[in-house]
């Protein structure tokens, strides 16, 4: 009798040019390894776990961060469980494309907010993918609170997650995974970056696909770290710190300054949200915005995508601004100093009295990068294309389709 040992995933994330990573879990402990070839190539290369140059026996979680890929190329994979022994073996091959600069016409697919309860994240998953037309799409974002805690790592996020995402056909292509507020919480929350980390070592991450550089930012906890509090065991100062380092790096990359669009990628956002605890808009301000505030910033960038609201927007750079598909809630940031525009997905009613209902569960983004301009559409289960609008190089937004827009209370206003 054979035993089963893939019992989650594989997954691909942290792609790059020339990057990629490859994770999977076993049922049981076990011995694991990668084999990559070029498409109709005969030679596989083989990559083993190990740990300190031998063979690592009886582990469970399995990552493979792989480079020296050529940009461009299509891959064929293979991930294998095995009994150090020999015993007994199983093997799941896939493929991909690997990442590069040459990428002409693609689209990305970004989706946040499923707190729901699995049953039902499972009909959305299964029906954004079609509505959304993910097949069709280079790479997905899962931009954070894809459940609602982690106390068991294994039934909630590698069962409620990764294995919803497989059946309703989302690890089919790289994955970016960020981490949201609602990852940081549970038992098990600190487990996550084990999994889903950078090669580095890290939530966050900067890559390149085509003439686009993308940052994905970790916007972290919605309150401070406190003693007897969910949130006792964040390390909220240093960990900022870290990623303020990195941000500085990052923006210097050659990779990031020669492309010809930007995006920041985040759960929330620097201005346009609500923030009911203030936390999380003052951790982007200090983190973000030495670079990208300002209407003429230091680093211009086209586009910020995140969720965490709950609440579809869409901020019209320079005003106190926005569309969106009913009255939204006032921010603690307007948008009258930053050049870009943020969207937000929509997600789970909460609190009425926070958030207003929008008269939509859930919505994700299909954007469509060309050498021209950043195509986007705002697609709900319940109206279908809610937004369709267009980002030239130069930074100009043309709105495709009518939507109501609405004005806030001006930051300007409330401080003089």
């Amino acid at each position: 009798m054979s035993i089963t040992f893939i019992n989650h995933g594989p997954w691909l994330t942290n792609p790059d040019i020339g990057k990629i990573t490859i994770g999977f879990s076993t049922a049981v402990p076990c011995a694991a390894a990668v084999e990559l070839r070029e498409a109709h190539s005969l030679r596989w290369k083989r990559i083993d776990q190990q740990e300190g140059g031998q063979i690592v026996r009886a582990e469970t979680r399995h990552i493979f961060h792989v480079d020296s890929l050529v940009p461009g190329a299509e891959y064929e994979y293979a991930v294998i469980a095995y009994d150090p022994d020999g015993s007994s073996l199983q093997r799941f091959e896939g493929t991909f494309t690997a990442f590069g600069r040459e990428r002409g016409k693609y689209s990305f697919l970004v989706m946040a907010d499923f707190q729901f309860p699995i049953d039902r994240r499972r009909e959305l998953l299964c029906k954004d993918h079609e509505l959304a037309n993910a097949k069709s799409c280079d790479f997905i974002v899962c931009l954070g609170d894809m459940l609602n805690i982690i106390d068991d790592f294994e039934k909630d996020q590698l069962g409620g997650v990764i294995d919803l995402l497989k059946a309703s056909g989302f690890l089919e292509k790289p994955i970016i995974f960020v981490r949201g507020n609602h990852e940081l919480r549970g038992k098990a929350s600190w487990e996550w970056n084990r999994w889903f980390a950078s090669p580095e070592g890290n939530p966050y991450s900067a890559f390149r696909q085509g003439n686009t550089a993308f940052l994905a930012l970790d916007s972290w906890s919605d309150r401070p770290s406190a003693k007897g509090t969910p949130f006792a065991f964040n390390l909220d100062e240093s960990f900022l710190a870290d990623e303020a380092a990195f941000l500085d790096r990052a923006v210097q990359n050659e990779a990031f300054q020669t492309a010809d669009f930007k995006i920041v990628m985040a759960h929330g956002a620097s201005h346009s949200h609500i923030d009911q605890f203030l936390f999380i808009n003052p951790n982007m301000h200090r983190l973000t915005d030495k670079y990208f505030k300002g209407t003429k910033p230091p680093v211009p960038i086209h586009l910020w995508i995140c969720g965490h609201i709950h609440h579809y927007i869409r901020t019209v750079p320079g005003k106190p601004e926005c569309a969106s598909i009913s009255h939204p809630p006032q921010p603690v940031t307007t948008p009258e100093d930053y050049s870009f525009p943020v969207i937000t997905t929509d997600g789970p009613n909460v609190m009425a009295e926070i958030v207003p209902p929008s008269g939509i569960q859930t919505s994700v983004f299909h954007v469509t990068v060309t050498d021209e301009g950043l195509e986007i559409k705002a697609i709900a289960e319940e109206r279908g294309v809610i937004d369709h609008f267009v980002i030239t190089k130069s930074h100009q937004i043309i709105e495709k389709m009518p939507i109501e827009h609405y004005l806030w209370e001006s930051d300007k206003k409330r401080t003089e």
